[in-house]
């Protein structure tokens, strides 16, 4: 015997029965692809939900990376008189007038010298008024603090910064 739906095939049973079983077959059928329709497009949109809240966050970073790389611009030397040190061929070292081209994340420059000679150094850069003291053959950075008669310079030795104060009295510097 063969089943049609639920029910076995017999003789007895009439055309009307065979209808009826193949209708209620298409209508679990069609049930079926209903439910699995509606899940497919809740899972639709939970992605499409998603993706619009990676947006929205790529945009935010994107705003933060361009104010970052704005600000950082902003506070390079770039558009700011430098000096870069030089040592000729004589054995002379100076800081001659140069123009920034770039800066580097790894704390490297790229300057041009006036005369348009090109080169990268590693912070052997300063803006021009900046006064830099020679220390056991290293450049060593100085910033001057000055009120009324105080002095305060800080000595930057590569791995601190050192404050010294000055009094000044009567043209003379005393520690």
């Amino acid at each position: 015997k063969e089943f049609l739906g639920s029910r076995p095939l017999t003789k007895k049973r009439t055309q009307t029965d065979l209808e009826d079983d193949a209708n209620e077959e298409c209508s679990n059928t069609s049930e079926g692809l209903l439910e699995k329709y509606s899940k497919v497009v809740d899972e639709l949109q939970i992605i499409k939900d998603k993706c619009s809240k990676l947006e929205t966050e790529n945009s935010e970073l994107r705003r933060q990376l361009t104010e970052h790389c704005s600000k950082s611009k902003e506070n390079s030397s770039k558009d700011k008189e430098i000096e870069a040190f030089w040592r000729f061929e004589d054995g002379r070292e100076e800081w001659l007038p140069a123009k920034l081209i770039r800066k580097y994340a790894n704390g490297e420059c790229s300057v041009q010298y006036s005369d348009g000679v090109s080169r990268v150094r590693f912070s052997w850069v300063r803006e021009v008024g900046q006064m830099y003291i020679d220390h056991d053959s290293q450049m060593t950075p100085v910033d001057f603090e000055v009120t009324r008669s105080k002095v305060k310079i800080t000595i930057d030795n590569g791995w601190q910064m050192t404050p010294i104060d000055f009094q000044v009295t009567s043209g003379i510097f005393s520690a």
